[in-house]
């Protein structure tokens, strides 16, 4: 386990000097270290991996899952196709149709803005009903908020 979890900062680390302008999904605070020079790829994957395996074993596996989504997403922002049938490929895997967002790199972008906009519309917030006049016209005496008239008793047997 340790070792997969290595091997996922190893990547990281290189596609973090591969590509100093991208900013890491979820995890951009711990590669700003390489990306800025404070630290070397193995001083950082050492240190990464020392505080990772410090921690108890359910919070390792949704650290490394974090790092893991974190690596993917940067793989798929930065992946250039090498042919027409790779882009192809590219397309449908993420079910993108714009062969523009294949060849400049945005397949995670637009990933992520369909997904927001799909939380929007999920989530927009539902409006009250405005106030407005009862049915007929008529509104209730103060005191009484029933506008429907009284039932009848019928007599108990």
């Amino acid at each position: 386990m340790a070792e997969a979890f290595t091997q996922t900062l190893e990547a990281i680390a290189a596609l973090a000097q591969k590509h100093p302008d991208y900013q890491f999904e979820m995890i951009h605070n711990w590669t700003q270290q390489i990306q800025s020079g404070q630290s070397t790829p193995a001083d950082w994957v050492q240190e990464v991996t020392r505080q990772w395996q410090a921690m108890p074993d359910a919070r390792r596996d949704i650290c490394q899952q974090i790092f893991e989504q974190s690596l993917l997403r940067a793989k798929q922002a930065t992946y250039q196709p090498v042919n027409a049938l790779d882009a192809f490929l590219e397309r449908y895997l993420y079910g993108i149709q714009d062969e523009q967002v294949i060849q400049k790199s945005l397949v995670s972008k637009t990933l992520k803005q369909i997904d927001d906009s799909q939380r929007r519309s999920q989530t927009a917030p539902i409006r009250p009903p405005q106030p407005g006049p009862s049915p007929g016209g008529l509104t209730p005496r103060a005191g009484r908020t029933n506008p429907l008239p009284p039932t009848t008793r019928l007599p108990e047997a």
